[in-house]
């Protein structure tokens, strides 16, 4: 039996049924779901990697990661950065993406083991069904809570969800979003001032300063 094959009725039999709601699009051997929820798209990634050797299987394995994206607010960071941002994974997360993460990072999961030579039918299955049951435990409920902007705000305060510093534009968005400017000014201080990313810094004080905030959400 083929790879594709075999990867494609693991899914088929274990991940899509988990992810109701969801369409799913293939892409490049990734098998993406995504749904629209409220004010964001949000979508979970799955990124299988199989091995064979004397055909047969000796590495299979299956990595998620979560995405979620705040059109408005990604909409504001780009307004905000468009002369200055100079973090090429921003810029490349600015147009779909607010906040992503591999599953396992996400919830410190341990790294997982290479698989044993020969893996068997049940080996695979049993990454599928681990991968299902980490995604439909944890990863699933993350992103029903993850559906507005207050919800954002709320997984950031209560660190449900942590940001690398070159992130963070995104947070102090959607503070300005709620109109609650002290606490972006707050966070860019934390994020940029005191790492001396002073161009990013200037460029939201400068923004703040020159617009009037109110909840616009």
């Amino acid at each position: 039996m083929k790879n594709a094959n075999v990867v494609q009725n693991l899914f088929e039999s274990y991940i899509t049924p988990a992810m109701q709601g969801f369409k799913l699009r293939i892409i490049n051997n990734s098998f993406i779901y995504t749904r629209k929820e409220a004010e964001t798209v949000q979508q979970i990634e799955f990124v299988p990697q199989i091995s064979t050797e004397d055909g047969k299987i000796i590495y299979f394995r299956i990595y998620p990661r979560i995405n979620v994206y705040f059109k408005k607010v990604n909409d504001m960071a780009r307004t905000i950065f468009d002369s200055c941002l100079t973090e090429a994974c921003i810029e490349n997360s600015i147009n779909n993406s607010t906040y992503c993460v591999p599953v396992d990072m996400a919830y410190k999961k341990g790294r997982r083991k290479r698989g044993a030579a020969n893996m068997t039918s049940a080996d695979c299955s049993d990454e599928a069904k681990r991968v299902q049951s980490i995604v439909s435990e944890k990863a699933l409920p993350l992103l029903d809570n993850l559906k507005t902007t207050d919800d954002f705000i709320a997984c950031w305060e209560n660190h449900v969800i942590m940001y690398p510093h070159r992130f963070a534009v995104y947070i102090i968005c959607a503070y300005l979003l709620k109109g609650n400017t002290e606490k972006a000014k707050k966070t860019a201080e934390e994020y940029f001032k005191k790492i001396n990313n002073i161009s990013e810094y200037e460029a939201i004080t400068q923004y703040i300063k020159n617009n009037r905030f109110q909840s616009q959400l």
